[in-house]
């Protein structure tokens, strides 16, 4: 039985299961970091052109508020919706510990929903 097999488990017929893990705790902002609740996320390949053949490098966005900030980190930034960009193959988890300079702000009045988005183009 392969690991993902054991995590989430068969059932009687020969299908698998998936299993309620346990929740991660919500980690502890470090210096310049901010802790997002994650609304949702979107995982996606990316490419990047090289001198050598193409590299395909998977990464992810999510959107959430920030419920936590670190030393040096703006106050006015707690409680704001923002989006980011993290680079799997790491998960993202409900609560992601990231550098504050590495989140944008949704501004009120864009639609949170197309806010990922416009971060992909740039």
């Amino acid at each position: 039985m392969s690991r993902i097999e054991k995590s989430l488990g068969r059932s009687t017929d020969d299908t698998l299961t998936a299993s309620a893990a346990p929740p991660l705790p919500v980690p502890e902002p470090a210096r310049g970091e901010v802790i997002v609740r994650v609304v949702d996320s979107c995982s996606l390949p990316l490419e990047a052109s090289t001198e050598g053949p193409q590299v395909r490098v998977l990464a992810a966005t999510f959107r959430g508020e920030v419920v936590a900030i670190g030393e040096r980190v703006e106050a006015r930034l707690l409680g704001k919706t923002v989006v980011g960009l993290t680079r799997l193959p790491r998960l993202v988890n409900s609560h992601e510990r990231v550098d504050a300079d590495q989140v944008v702000v949704v501004p009120e009045e864009l639609n949170p929903e197309r806010a990922a988005e416009l971060l992909l183009d740039g």
